[in-house]
Formats: C-alpha cells, structure tokens, sequence
C-alpha cells in the first residue's frame, strides 16, 4: 500500500516503529540513515494528511455559519 492511501494512524505508526529503531545502537550506520529518510518521508505525507484535514474542519465551520 502506498503512504497516500495510508491512514494518519498507520503512518504514526511506521513512523513510532522507525524511531524506536533508530534509537538502537547496534543498528549501522547505514540502516539509520535509510530509516531517517524514511521517517522524513512519513513525517511529510503525515502533515500532508493534517494539512487537509484543517481546510476541511474550517470548510465545515464556514458552512455552518
């Protein structure tokens, strides 16, 4: 499945599973680098999500008013 057509939650998720294996210290150098820019990645496609989120909430509001 694709970052776009994953959930907020299952993004969060990666993501969480990705810093906990940042954090352990007998993971190369290498590996870490590939998982930071994965998690950079994540972090994008997550703000994207939060981003539309926001223009839809304040559409909603508008409309009520």
């Amino acid at each position: 499945m694709e970052d776009k057509e994953k959930s907020y939650e299952e993004l969060v998720a990666e993501l969480e599973s990705l810093v906990a294996g940042i954090e352990d210290p007998a993971k190369s150098l290498s590996e870490v680098s590939k998982d930071v820019q994965r998690a950079m990645a994540l972090l994008m496609h997550c703000r994207e999500k939060l981003r539309i989120s926001e223009v839809e909430v304040k559409k909603s509001l508008s409309a009520e008013n």
